[in-house]
Order: C-alpha cells, then sequence, then structure tokens
C-alpha cells in the first residue's frame, strides 16, 4: 500500500431500519456516539429528554462502543426501574485509497465495523429476547452472598493467611528478606558505624601526637 494515500471513510448511515431491537416504540430519544463525543454533554441532554419519553437508545461503533456502555451504565444509576435490552451487529464502513502512479487503479476497502445499540424503556420489554436485562439485576448482584460484605472479608483472610504461610526460608530461597531480618540486619549496621564513628576521632588524635613528639625533639638537638 506504499503506493497508495488514503482518500475518504464512508459509513453505512443509522437507521431505524438498521437497529437490531425488534419491537422499538414509536417515539424514543436516539443518543449516537461517536469517538469524540463529550460525555458531560450527552448525558446532560440524554437525561433531560428521557424525563419526558418513554424510551432512549444508545449507539456506538468501533471505539465509542467503550462510551456508549459508560453513559448507559450512568443514566441506570440515575433512572433505577428501566428495563435494558442490548444488541450487537456490525456497520459496513468505505475506505477509499488513491493511487500515487498512473498504472494504478483507485481501491475501495469495505471493513465491517463492530456496532452496539442499548434500549433503556420505562416500559416492560419481552424478557424472552436475548440481550434482555430486568430493572435492578446490577444491585442484586451485589445484594447476593457472592458479592456480599462476608464474601470480601473472606477473600481478604484467605489472602492474609497465604501471606503467613510462605517461611523465612523460602524467602532467602527467593534471594529475598523478612521484614525482621531486614530490620536487625540494619540495625547492626547502624551499631557497627557508630562505633566506627566513635573510634576514628580518638586515633587521629593519638596519631598525630605521636607525629609531632619525634618534630620536637628533633627540633631541640639542632638548637
Amino acid at each position: 500500500m506504499e503506493n497508495y494515500s488514503k482518500g475518504k471513510n464512508v459509513e453505512e448511515p443509522l437507521s431505524r431500519e438498521n437497529v437490531p431491537i425488534p419491537d422499538l416504540p414509536a417515539n424514543f430519544v436516539w443518543m449516537q456516539v461517536s469517538g469524540g463525543s463529550k460525555m458531560r454533554n450527552m448525558l446532560g441532554y440524554a437525561m433531560k429528554a428521557f424525563k419526558e419519553e418513554r424510551a432512549i437508545v444508545w449507539s456506538g461503533s468501533g471505539a465509542a462502543m467503550g462510551k456508549t456502555i459508560s453513559c448507559v451504565e450512568i443514566m441506570k444509576r440515575r433512572f433505577k426501574q428501566v428495563h435494558q435490552l442490548t444488541k450487537i451487529c456490525y456497520r459496513k464502513v468505505e475506505e477509499f485509497w488513491e493511487p500515487q502512479l498512473e498504472d494504478l487503479d483507485p481501491l475501495v476497502v469495505v471493513r465491517e465495523v463492530p456496532t452496539i445499540h442499548i434500549l433503556l424503556s420505562k416500559d416492560p420489554l419481552n424478557t424472552a429476547e436475548p440481550g434482555y436485562q430486568a430493572p435492578g439485576a446490577y444491585d442484586a448482584f451485589w445484594k447476593s452472598e457472592r458479592g456480599s460484605e462476608k464474601y470480601r472479608r473472606q477473600g481478604q483472610t484467605s489472602r492474609k493467611n497465604m501471606k503467613a504461610n510462605i517461611s523465612a526460608e523460602q524467602f532467602a530461597a527467593m534471594g529475598l528478606r523478612t521484614g525482621s531480618s531486614y530490620k536487625q540486619s540494619s540495625s547492626k549496621q547502624k551499631q557497627t558505624s557508630e562505633q566506627v564513628h566513635r573510634d576514628l576521632p580518638n586515633t587521629s588524635l593519638k596519631n598525630d601526637a605521636k607525629d609531632e613528639q619525634p618534630a620536637s625533639d628533633e627540633k631541640m638537638i639542632l638548637t
């Protein structure tokens, strides 16, 4: 592709017929999220509009899918009793490549970008439809035994027990030292350094005195 330069991209337009959600309501708010969309601005508009409407659809393609899901989860914190229906499909994007040499023909590359559509409705939806999520399903998980405080405490206790089972010999085999041995070695090094510093000044003074004594004797003999 070194002989081609990338041109424009043509994305398949989003329409009501392209949304794979069955039985869409006649009136709903449609939020189409792109990579450059600001979540603060989109959520501010969506929350105001959803107070008047009964349904809202969030759509995002490619890199915007994560931002779309984040917006939906934030809205579910504000509006607790909403039914959710999630569908994933593909959206066609055509890339045009222009040749840089005269003998080459223009190229058109067709890519299929994953797209997500999430419907939030105040009215009940078909519970048998794949991708359906009932109101409060997220809160029900944390109220269960798996997400309870007791389960989290058990996990912390097991991690503490696992740390306690590692002996000092295993630490030494891995080339590591425990906290107690490190403190003992550091205290010994501190005591040794203090002892050396206390001895050094006395030794230097004694040596200076010995060196000065012969010099004075020689001076007396010369005079």
